[in-house]
């Protein structure tokens, strides 16, 4: 088992290798068809292994499972940390037209590609996108330093210790989000690289509505401490009521 586990882990470096993103990018016109949809890959900072992933069905292929086969139909979503946009049509395309998928993204030039990837598999119908970071402290109203990293997968609010790295950008927190998006129940997707811990943390009410959660977990640090991603887990399920109903890695889908 463990070298099967192995090999496939060598076949998927190979796949996903730089230069094949370059070549299949080049060749398709930086339009990548991935899962019976297309995504635009022109931006400099889509990486090449990220253009190689889309076409071999390998980029968040554990997410776009759980989302073709758990998200509500009848929901709104929200999804913190949207990014190009990928997972975005697919959960568009899962839930029913008059549902609004409300999506949170910090870098502002993800938020121009994820506008251009819903426009092109025609998800833009009710799905609205906050180009803010979700935060806590002191915010609404304030902002803190991001730093967007060096292809699309690797952005993250820096820590107040090196608040002079990175670029300011506006916070908001999920209540709000709720507050100003959404009406009844709603479901949760969810991928900010350790700040889902700080929601719990900070706010668990805001998830009083949320009858269905897809989080990728992270290991985070919270007033100094380490919160591994099981922990979260474990508030999730012992303390605010969802069950977990399938996992795969990092990624948990739970369900009240």
């Amino acid at each position: 088992m463990h070298g099967m586990l192995s090999l496939k882990i060598g076949v998927a470096k190979i796949l996903t290798a730089g230069v094949i993103g370059k070549f299949l990018a080049a060749a398709l016109g930086n339009e990548i068809p991935s899962r019976g949809l297309k995504f635009s890959t022109a931006d400099p900072i889509i990486h090449p292994r990220v253009k190689a992933a889309l076409f071999w069905r390998l980029y968040e292929s554990a997410e776009i499972r759980f989302v073709n086969s758990y998200v509500p139909h009848a929901l709104d979503v929200v999804e913190l940390g949207s990014s190009i946009g990928v997972l975005s049509c697919f959960i568009r395309k899962r839930i029913a037209p008059e549902c609004r998928l409300i999506c949170v993204e910090a870098d502002a030039r993800l938020a121009r590609q994820w506008s251009v990837n819903l426009s092109l598999n025609r998800c833009a119908h009710n799905a609205y996108l906050v180009s803010k970071a979700i935060s806590y402290g002191s915010c609404p109203g304030t902002q803190r330093n991001f730093l967007p990293g060096t292809k699309n997968t690797e952005g993250r609010l820096v820590s107040s210790e090196a608040e002079d790295q990175g670029i300011r950008v506006d916070c908001v927190r999920l209540s709000d989000i709720i507050a100003e998006h959404v009406k009844g129940d709603f479901s949760l997707v969810c991928d900010i690289e350790g700040a889902e811990a700080e929601i719990l943390h900070s706010e668990p009410q805001a998830l009083n509505r949320c009858r269905f959660a897809m989080m990728e977990l992270h290991k985070s640090t919270l007033g100094g401490r380490v919160i591994e991603g099981d922990e979260t887990l474990r508030v999730l399920t012992a303390d605010l009521g969802f069950n977990l109903i399938d996992r795969n890695g990092s990624v948990v889908c739970l369900a009240k």
